[in-house]
């Protein structure tokens, strides 16, 4: 099968001086609450095959990090869409369907860490295709 296509890393698209990526902590509480954001809005349709996850400073705007990751998935041709559940401003998710699958940006709007936001990078694979993997 055919990998789903992803933006450079967000660190590098946004500056590593602003964003970081972090290993995944089973036991973060932000982390679980993105993946189950994400798993919730797209239960139908796809199951989580794989995530990575950053820390961004609050002074990044989701409007900053959505913007890069578009410019850099249009670069490859792969243009943002809406999704059935979509609402802009409330729920921080971009959704990039693709051939085999999809990329997803999601951020959480409130984060228990002070001073940082958590945002995550999500490949979904239709309902069924693969067992979840981080």
């Amino acid at each position: 099968m055919v990998d789903v296509q992803q933006p450079r890393s967000l660190d590098e698209l946004v500056g590593t001086g602003l964003v970081k990526q972090v290993p995944r902590s089973v036991h973060d509480i932000d982390e679980v609450a993105l993946d189950t954001q994400v798993a919730k809005t797209f239960h139908g349709k796809y199951e989580i095959g794989s995530s990575r996850y950053f820390i961004a400073s609050t002074d990044v705007s989701w409007a900053a990090i959505s913007k890069n990751v578009q410019n850099h998935m249009l670069e490859s041709s792969i243009g943002r869409a809406h999704y059935d559940n979509e609402k802009p401003g409330i729920v921080l998710i971009d959704y990039y369907p693709q051939p085999h699958g999809a990329f997803v940006l999601a951020m959480n709007k409130e984060s228990r860490r002070r001073g940082q936001r958590l945002a995550g990078y999500f490949v979904l694979k239709p309902k069924g295709a693969v067992q979840h993997s981080r």
